[in-house]
């Protein structure tokens, strides 16, 4: 079957503006005159300097906030309570190990910073802050890679890969990211990171489709290259089989929402979709 997815009061005269101001020579009016110009100058250089010493004196405050902030961070603590914060792939008992920071001993600044350096070594962590407080705390800000999809190379059938928008391999069959798909394929690896055109296009899919039908995106279970040069997706709960073309432009992912849209709201019984091209064919029904 094939079906196509849906688609001024005038202003007072002279003698009344003047009412009132008659003893005042022209000459001595202000606005008027050399020695007016001269006088706005003056003026005019005064405000300069008295907002060149505002501005010089707020700065010289900053500075000197600044430089005791800096001074209370780099002063040994020791330390009474750890805390972590912006930490979700990794637990927080994780983030302190890799920290190196124990409860009861002392840090100065230089060993936080050594402690911040070797976090931003895992391949999660984008950036890692510490900070140590007067009364012992020390606070671990982390930035972490974000986890998008689960990834199985066809000549490593025994490992899974998460990574993150970017391809970078955040673990090897140590899978922590709950309710991702898994795609499979021939791609290309490097050390730590996939360089794969293909698997790229996928994620950036996977990811597009995240932003624009969440629900949509939640249901695909399975991204699979197929032999025809093709993609195929694998929808829960029932494991229904759709067929894309490799490139997965925006329009074709509209077509995919409608598509499925319909075929919840007909009732189909299908379990094949072939979308590769205009219209959508079901098989199965």
């Amino acid at each position: 079957m094939n079906v196509s997815p849906p688609e001024v009061r005038p202003g007072l005269e002279p003698e009344t503006r003047d009412a009132g101001v008659q003893g005042i020579p022209s000459d001595e009016w202000p606005g008027s005159g050399a020695g007016a110009g001269v006088k706005a100058i003056w003026l005019a250089g005064g405000l300069t300097r008295l907002y060149a010493g505002l501005f010089g004196a707020s700065a010289i405050l900053l500075m000197s906030g600044g430089l005791l902030m800096y001074v209370v961070k780099r002063e040994p603590v020791q330390v009474e309570r750890i805390e972590v914060t912006g930490a979700t792939y990794l637990g927080p008992e994780e983030v302190v190990a890799i920290s190196g920071i124990e409860v009861g001993r002392t840090y100065d600044g230089a060993a936080l910073d050594a402690a911040a350096e070797r976090l931003e070594l895992h391949t999660a962590v984008l950036g890692a802050e510490l900070d140590a407080s007067s009364d012992g705390t020390v606070t671990i800000q982390l930035e972490e890679r974000s986890c998008v999809a689960i990834v199985q190379v066809d000549t490593e059938p025994g490992v899974l890969f998460e990574v993150d928008p970017d391809l970078v391999i955040l673990s090897e069959n140590r899978v922590r990211c709950a309710g991702l798909p898994l795609v499979r394929g021939q791609f290309h690896k490097e050390f730590d990171r996939f360089l794969d055109p293909d698997l790229a296009g996928m994620v950036n899919a996977l990811e597009t489709l995240r932003d624009n039908y969440p629900r949509l995106a939640a249901r695909i279970s399975e991204m699979r290259m197929n032999r025809q040069g093709g993609v195929s997706l694998f929808m829960a709960p029932r494991r229904l089989r759709v067929e894309m073309p490799m490139h997965l432009s925006e329009e074709k992912l509209r077509q995919l929402y409608a598509t499925m849209a319909y075929y919840e709201q007909s009732g189909s019984t299908s379990d094949f979709i072939d979308l590769r091209g205009d219209e959508a064919v079901f098989l199965g029904d």
